[in-house]
């Protein structure tokens, strides 16, 4: 994956890149109504490790593995917790009547919810070593 940046600030060995989000369609934005043609900044922070000073355009290029891992962990790992409490607590949970399923779904979502603070925990990992997956190349 590959994208095109340029550096709003730099502050120490970081620099902050601003990087224009792609349109996810790229077909005729008139006739949709889902908004995706405005255009937002996202701002990254990076390790400098080409020197580039502010106003650079560089190169952002991602190694794929790194952002199909990302994504397993963002959107697998909630499922994965969902599924396996769901499973658990239907041979666990020992309520006999018709809300047993409501109590065990509930149950079950919450713990999904709750998966996003061991995301966030493994994220901050991820990011520490995020200047070994992602490569910035000047233009």
């Amino acid at each position: 994956m590959e994208t095109i940046g340029l550096v709003t600030k730099k502050d120490g060995n970081y620099i902050e890149v601003a990087v224009v989000r792609e349109e996810s369609c790229g077909s005729n934005c008139d006739a949709c109504s889902a908004r995706c043609a405005q255009t937002n900044t996202i701002r990254q922070r990076y390790f400098n490790s080409i020197d580039a000073n502010v106003g650079d355009r560089i190169l952002i290029e991602g190694k794929n593995s790194y952002f199909l891992k990302y994504m397993t962990l963002v959107y697998g790992l909630p499922l994965l917790i969902f599924l396996i409490s769901l499973l658990a607590l239907s041979k666990i949970v020992s309520i006999s009547g018709d809300k047993k399923d409501l109590i065990i779904f509930i149950i079950s979502f919450v713990l999904m919810f709750m998966s996003y603070f061991i995301i966030k925990a493994l994220d901050k990992k991820i990011i520490g070593s995020e200047d070994n997956n992602i490569i910035l190349k000047r233009l």
